[in-house]
Formats: C-alpha cells, sequence, structure tokens
C-alpha cells in the first residue's frame, strides 16, 4: 500500500519504490526536490538530478526502454532543494523525454501574501532559500 506522507529522497527509498512499480514511470511529488531515480535494466539505481547526470548537464532526461523511472518534477512552491527558483518539469510521451525546467518568480511578493493569510513565517522565510 502506499503511504502518501512518505518522503523519497535517498536511494534506498526510492529503491524500495521502484521494485514495487508495475510500470515504466511514475510521478512523484512530496519531497519538493526535482529529480528522481532510475532503475537500470541491470538492476543498478541511479539518482536523476537536474543539474548533473551521468557526467553530463542535464535539462532533458530521454527515457529508455526496459529501465524504470521514479521522477519527481520538483516544486512550484516551496523548493526544498536549495534553489528558491519555481521548479517543474514537461513530459513529452511521444519523444518519451522529460525536461526539467526552472524559473524565478517573485519570492518577496509571494512571501508577503503568506504572511497576509496568517501562514507561518518559517515557511514564508524558507522561499528565499530553497530549504
Amino acid at each position: 500500500m502506499w503511504d502518501e506522507d512518505k518522503y523519497i529522497v535517498t536511494r534506498p527509498d526510492a529503491l524500495e519504490e521502484l521494485r514495487r512499480l508495475e510500470t515504466e514511470l511514475v510521478f512523484f511529488g512530496h519531497s519538493h526536490h526535482q529529480g528522481g531515480y532510475l532503475e537500470h535494466a541491470t538492476g543498478q539505481v541511479l539518482e536523476v538530478k537536474p543539474s548533473l547526470f551521468r557526467g553530463r548537464s542535464l535539462s532533458a532526461l530521454e527515457l529508455l526502454p526496459g529501465e524504470k523511472y521514479f521522477l519527481n518534477p520538483g516544486s512550484v512552491g516551496q523548493p526544498r532543494d536549495g534553489d528558491p527558483r519555481a521548479a517543474f518539469a514537461i513530459y513529452d510521451s511521444g519523444r518519451r523525454c522529460l525536461e526539467y525546467w526552472r524559473v524565478p518568480y517573485c519570492v518577496e511578493a509571494t512571501q508577503k501574501r503568506m504572511q497576509e493569510c496568517g501562514l507561518p513565517e518559517s515557511l514564508a522565510q524558507r522561499l528565499s532559500f530553497g530549504h
């Protein structure tokens, strides 16, 4: 059974989920970390980080047959991977390609609106740092 409150942030966490997958591709969230994991046909589990993957800079990931992908598009609000820009991904099922994106937004205006809504100050402040 899926635990919707579980944070997938480590390779062992991902391995457990990858082994349960009944499909080649699953998108997940909740951790606010853009990237994810893949299981190669050999059983090797690799972490996918948009900034660096397989020794090169990554903005797009080609999904290869025989591999399982457990991917997080990121967080438009409350990113927690050290980069305060909004993070998202676009998946092209025809090309089997996932493009990772980061875009700036007005953090100060968002913090002001959060404060006006009475949200905890700590949530507003973390937007500045992406933690």
